[in-house]
């Protein structure tokens, strides 16, 4: 499978990271009832498999009390020792990532470690972290840097067994001599699920994705006073609707009121893949299903639109077009010809994306290091980890503002790729942030004094765009091939609905659930055999809503002369009227102008005429060939075929003249002799009254047939 550059590039993010980090970038902070909760749903064997220790809790160092550390660790390996190193403050990201990155304060062992629980999972150890001999509350009030720390946990032999990795940061009671200006963070929630539509036409969501939703939702409604912008799906919102779920609908809304939602396409899609095929249509598409969407719910988006990676050139073209509302971008991630993500340094949280003529459009780019810890698969190590950069940051660098982008749910394709020297690699995927970390999160930027919680408007508003980067398309997201089927057969599928459309005279009602189902299959997170599974459950229904439409045979017909009307009868079985396009093709026929003729045909029998010219006299097989009304004819409704003779029209014609001629010749024979006999009498000739007669209207008896309204394409 051919990688997109944006792709390899977001992997090749999580596998450094998860080398730089190492044993876990671990902060402290003193956790609410949320933290608490993190302990319980996010314990998982695979954490202590892979990392060797899975850290539960990590409270601040105070005045009254050290910090205290709980992890959970192999029963085996919990009758160890543990060894403590204190380091001096970090100041550049640089120094957070390495290990050791500054000169050592103190080391010592910890002798007062305490089982607090054991299951079928490990142990859970509780660890206060206390130096002999070091003020901890007294050293941060000084410098508010994060301090590292490095716990070592050995066997009896000595020998290392499990490593961890943290930082000290003060308590919400340590003063700081010089409290550092506020560290604006806007914080992008990213709460797409995949889709719930189906191709039988219905919905169902995820139980457990709507869970997880529905919770997150209620921790925006407890924190409504801590800003931040939200990426929402409005798929999942029209699912939920057509299910009847209007609980669920006013939860969703409830957390989303008064919030910064930023604007996205309906279901996420792959931008770069329909640009390259110069599909544009489908991207606006996915905006307008989305602005629709969102106003259902009573919601509106921003005019700042989200997507996963920076668009291309050509993207920002058509989102930026005339009509379009969209006046900037956030992106989950930064260019990417610009500096690694792990530098000496964030990057300016906004720059400008270009489009093809090279105009500038603001795009606020999330920090790298930041969101990918934030989807660590131990969220409590991301969590810390974000904490203790953040607050770096707040105090260490000259940044004003930082994005961070954190999602709810784990993306399938992504994987966190840990090397240990006594383990191996291992392979994890990509966590979802608990709707409890979530809270955590929000708690600790808002309850900070380094920390200003904020949007990407605030961000916008408050930050000057530094550069500007034009993206280039680049190669393909996925293997070639499977997008070059979905769309080859997608094309064909398109022609076949318009053809529907035009046969049903553009019903609303029965064409937009099939534009729906097509939208669903232009998702990025949906297989190949999903999306072909989509496209040929609207073709099927495009089959099965083209028939009724019969052609009845009818006897010889003879025409005498070179233009006619040749009589057609269709019946229409639906019990509404349908749009036709009839065509007549034969070997000395031609139909007036070369033209096909649209007919509207009422339910029943319906006797239309089709002007058509003789091209020679003779006798000649007329094929009916009754199709869609669209422009390409792409459904065949009926065929049949009739003769038909053309008699010889000069001939005609002249026998009609001689015959013409003997007549007249024979009446001014007649009058002449009578004239001359009345002149030898010398009498008067009167003639006679004829005969009078009524005039009658002709009137269509019931059930005349319907002649069929026609007009030309």
């Amino acid at each position: 499978m051919t990688n997109s550059r944006a792709n390899l590039r977001r992997r090749l993010d999580l596998a450094a990271l998860a080398l730089l980090v190492a044993a876990s970038l671990l902060a402290a902070y003193a956790p609410g009832a949320s933290a608490l909760q993190v302990e319980e749903d996010r314990t998982s064997p695979s954490v202590v498999d892979a990392f060797g220790v899975d850290l539960i809790s990590h409270t601040a160092a105070t005045t009254s009390s050290p910090a205290v550390i709980r992890f959970r660790i192999a029963a085996e390996l919990s009758t160890g020792s543990l060894r403590a190193r204190l380091h001096a403050p970090v100041t550049t990201r640089d120094e957070m990532l390495a290990i050791p990155s500054t000169p050592l304060i103190t080391e010592w062992d910890i002798e007062d470690a305490r089982t607090v629980s054991t299951d079928d999972q490990g142990v859970v150890v509780s660890v206060p972290v206390q130096p002999p001999g070091e003020d901890l509350a007294g050293l941060l009030s000084r410098d508010a840097r994060p301090l590292p720390l490095h716990l070592e946990m050995t066997d009896a032999a000595g020998s290392v067994v499990a490593r961890l990795t943290t930082f000290l940061t003060r308590g919400a009671d340590v003063a700081v001599s010089e409290p550092a200006r506020p560290l604006t963070v806007a914080v992008i929630l990213d709460l797409r699920l995949p889709p719930s539509h189906l191709a039988d036409g219905g919905a169902a969501v995820d139980p457990a994705s709507l869970h997880r939703a529905l919770r997150i939702a209620e921790v925006l409604t407890e924190r409504s006073d801590v800003p931040l912008s939200v990426v929402i799906s409005p798929e999942t919102l029209d699912a939920l609707a057509l299910i009847g779920d209007d609980t669920s609908v006013e939860m969703l809304r409830s957390g989303l009121q008064g919030r910064q939602l930023l604007a996205t396409t309906w279901t996420s899609l792959d931008i770069a893949d329909w640009m390259r095929e110069g599909r544009a249509d489908v991207v606006g598409d996915g905006l307008e299903r989305s602005t629709e969407a969102l106003r259902w719910a009573g919601l509106e988006a921003s005019t700042v639109m989200y997507s996963e990676l920076p668009l291309a050139a050509e993207a920002v073209t058509a989102i930026t077009g005339p009509e379009s509302h969209i006046a900037a971008f956030a992106s989950g991630a930064a260019p990417f010809d610009g500096p690694a993500p792990f530098d000496s340094g964030p990057r300016p949280p906004v720059t400008s994306v270009t489009d093809a003529a090279g105009r500038g459009h603001p795009l606020v780019q999330s920090d790298s290091l930041l969101s990918a810890v934030l989807r660590f698969p131990d969220a409590e190590r991301g969590l810390q980890s974000a904490r203790a950069e953040l607050l770096r940051m707040a105090v260490a660098d000259r940044t004003t503002a930082v994005v961070v982008s954190v999602s709810a749910y784990a993306e399938p394709s992504l994987d966190w790729l840990w090397f240990d020297t006594s383990r191996g690699p291992t392979a994890l995927p990509v966590a979802g942030i608990e709707p409890a970390a979530l809270a955590s999160l929000l708690d600790m930027i808002a309850g900070d004094p380094a920390l200003r919680p904020a949007t990407v408007n605030d961000v916008l508003a408050q930050e000057l765009p530094v550069g500007a980067v034009t993206v280039a398309l680049g190669d393909r997201s996925g293997d070639p091939r499977d997008f070059d089927l979905y769309l080859a057969r997608r094309i064909q599928v398109e022609r076949r609905l318009e053809a529907y459309e035009s046969f049903r005279g553009d019903d609303p009602f029965l064409v937009a659930p099939l534009r729906t189902l097509l939208a669903v299959s232009a998702s990025r997170l949906l297989t190949t055999g999903e999306r072909t599974g989509f496209l040929e459950a609207v073709d099927q229904q495009v089959a099965q809503g083209t028939t009724g439409v019969e052609f009845l045979p009818r006897g010889p017909i003879t025409v005498t002369g070179r233009r006619a009307e040749l009589p057609v009868t269709l019946v229409n079985s639906r019990p509404s009227e349908t749009m036709v396009a009839v065509e007549l093709t034969a070997h000395r026929l031609r139909a007036t102008g070369g033209e096909r003729f649209v007919f509207t045909l009422h339910p029943g029998r319906n006797d239309l005429a089709v002007p058509v010219v003789s091209t020679s006299p003779g006798s000649t097989l007329v094929t009916v060939l009754v199709t869609t009304p669209d422009e390409a004819g792409a459904i065949a409704l009926t065929t049949g075929t009739f003769s038909v003779r053309f008699a010889d029209a000069e001939g005609v014609g002249l026998l009609i003249l001689v015959l013409a001629a003997i007549v007249l010749a024979a009446w001014w024979l007649q009058t002449l002799r009578k004239r001359a006999r009345d002149a030898g009498s010398g009498g008067a000739t009167v003639a006679s009254p004829g005969p009078v007669s009524d005039n009658a209207e002709a009137s269509s008896s019931p059930g005349t047939p319907s002649t069929g309204d026609h007009t030309r394409t």
